[in-house]
């Protein structure tokens, strides 16, 4: 089994695996949390939905700020997209899981 990174999580499964490794457990195992190519679509655009969403909030009352907002969100998704670029050009490891 894979670590979680969740201390209590991962406590859990030991108890689990021991379980069944004594054989004192006839439960089957489900996997759970399969995406579909549609979910991993929407998870993919959340956090730039987020971001966006919570900037129009932050201006509803004060129009006038929006110019400089929208100057310092295009440097921003301008620098989030150039670091992106970098690290698939160097890093020859790095894929994207295609299932």
């Amino acid at each position: 089994m894979l670590s979680s990174g969740i201390e209590t999580t991962d406590h859990y499964r030991a108890i689990w695996g021991e379980a069944v490794f004594n054989g004192l457990t006839q439960e089957e195992t489900e996997i759970i949390g399969t995406y579909n190519k549609e979910e991993k679509s929407r998870r993919e655009i959340t956090a730039e939905f987020l971001f966006f969403e919570l900037s129009a909030v932050g201006f509803f009352d004060s129009l006038f700020l929006l110019p400089g907002i929208l100057i310092q969100a295009g440097i921003l998704s301008f620098i989030m997209a150039l670091t992106g670029f970098l690290c698939a050009v160097w890093l020859p490891d790095l894929i994207q899981n295609k299932k």
